[in-house]
């Protein structure tokens, strides 16, 4: 790497290892741009930024445990000037107005070319919001449409946190303490999220959050 440039620091969050190793090998082949931290979940990509503060991260959406969304908002928080590129194996318009909605910078599909991504990476690096060209029609013609909201945006982003942890078959007595809130505020936000989503059980939490691709089967 060319001495005279200051690189983009970069974090890469995904829970597969070879993707993670692919990703790495992509964006370091470009002379501004340099990997310092990986990760395979959201919880170590907390912790990782913590101790090492990088200028992007790149981070997988459908991850085990506490997955990219909620890993971005916890991210925010420690930085709400951080840029999120959210990534994803699909390519849904859904997904890339929930990422913008929590505040990531852009959101890109893993069947993007590798120039693309680079590009994505500079964009938002520049604190510029990036979509690539299909994803960014099907969100104008959504919003010109008035299309309804799908059911995960009528979450509060607390409720959205302990939404993906219900969904994943997590009881209170285990969510509890990953949020710092009391049981009671835990079980109030589940009542709330039962309601909004017009499910009855985890189990519908679960089926939601599948189709709408927060989390995996």
């Amino acid at each position: 790497m060319d001495s005279h440039i200051n690189p983009i620091k970069m974090m890469i969050v995904d829970h597969q290892n070879i993707v993670r190793a692919g990703l790495k090998k992509l964006v370091e082949s470009a002379p501004d741009i340099e990997v310092v931290a990986q990760s395979d979940s959201g919880e170590e990509a907390i912790n990782l930024y913590k101790a090492e503060p990088v200028d992007i991260v790149l981070m997988e959406i459908n991850m085990p445990g506490m997955g990219g969304f909620v890993a971005t908002q916890r991210l925010l928080r420690l930085n709400p000037a951080l840029s999120v590129l959210l990534i994803s194996m699909y390519q849904n318009p859904d997904l890339a107005a929930k990422a913008l909605k929590i505040g990531a910078k852009g959101f890109i599909c893993k069947c993007c070319s590798p120039d693309e991504l680079l590009h994505a990476i500079r964009m938002v690096k520049q604190g510029r919001t990036f979509l690539d060209a299909e994803t960014a029609q099907a969100l104008a013609i959504h919003s010109a449409t008035g299309k309804a909201d799908t059911p995960i945006d009528v979450l509060t982003p607390r409720e959205f946190e302990v939404f993906v942890l219900l969904a994943q078959g997590l009881p209170v007595k285990e969510i509890y303490p990953k949020l710092y809130l009391s049981p009671k505020t835990v079980n109030v936000h589940r009542a709330n999220i039962l309601d909004k989503l017009h499910a009855k059980n985890a189990a519908e939490l679960a089926r939601i959050a599948i189709r709408h691709h927060i989390i995996e089967a």
